[in-house]
């Protein structure tokens, strides 16, 4: 789903790496978070979101004054992108608490063909007979199997629509904010997370009792897991920032 002026930026190999490397980190992201949560009783996802998206910030803003990473500007585009990248985390796990797993699923599924379709009116970027074959494939595939699971409510149902739509409008921006700024991949991951980490802060102050986040007692095992799922969850963004812009987001998706 990616064009080759696009991905000889990043290299074919190279691109196949970040998709390797993406598919890798969110199995591994999902298995430390689970044994955080059920293991460990450390429940609050957001607050969790938080401290992920934190801690990608703070490794970014290291390499600023070591000379790695040039200090990009923050403007009006790429506030507007980091704000959709909060809000797509908080409606996504909205989606997820009102709906059931394979409903939340199936409005997952729904943010690759949304993504074609703003594409298409946003940009009238189209796609080819093959990619539209392959994408119905993976569609009405995914959607097969989780079909049986899908029970609709009202408010999961705005609630997935909305993480669908943002979800794919975050992605898209993503694009563009790195592409009109003319920012590297670092340089994206530190504009996003530095807006998306106090955003997010405040959807868990929402959200979430932070009396009793503040409260959790961390043992070692616990903080162990809480670094390591800190350290994975830098690779599933700085993967996912590499493959939406080398590639692009229906890709990102479809991964």
């Amino acid at each position: 789903f990616s064009s080759s002026p696009r991905t000889m930026k990043t290299g074919t190999l190279g691109l196949t790496a970040y998709i390797l490397m993406s598919i890798l980190s969110a199995v591994a992201i999902v298995l430390i978070t689970k044994r955080l949560f059920f293991i460990y009783h450390f429940k609050w996802a957001t607050s969790l979101l938080v401290l992920h998206q934190g801690s990608c910030a703070a490794i970014a803003w290291v390499f600023v004054p070591l000379g790695y990473v040039a200090q990009p500007k923050f403007n009006t585009l790429s506030l507007l992108g980091g704000s959709l990248g909060a809000l797509s985390i908080a409606f996504l796990n909205a989606s997820l608490w009102y709906n059931a797993v394979g409903t939340y699923q199936v409005f997952k599924l729904l943010t690759v063909p949304v993504i074609a379709g703003i594409d298409f009116v946003w940009t009238g970027k189209q796609l080819s007979r093959l990619q539209l074959l392959a994408l119905a494939c993976i569609v009405v595939g995914t959607g097969f199997v989780t079909v049986a699971e899908v029970e609709l409510r009202v408010i999961g149902t705005v609630m997935g629509i909305l993480a669908t739509s943002v979800t794919a409008l975050h992605q898209i921006m993503m694009e563009k904010v790195t592409r009109e700024n003319q920012f590297d991949k670092m340089q994206t991951l530190l504009v996003y997370t530095t807006i998306s980490t106090p955003l997010c802060f405040v959807i868990a102050a929402f959200t979430e009792p932070l009396t009793e986040v503040s409260a959790y007692e961390w043992s070692r095992g616990a903080l162990a897991h809480l670094i390591l799922s800190c350290v994975v969850f830098y690779f599933v963004a700085i993967s996912m920032v590499v493959i939406v812009n080398a590639a692009s987001p229906l890709t990102f998706q479809v991964v």
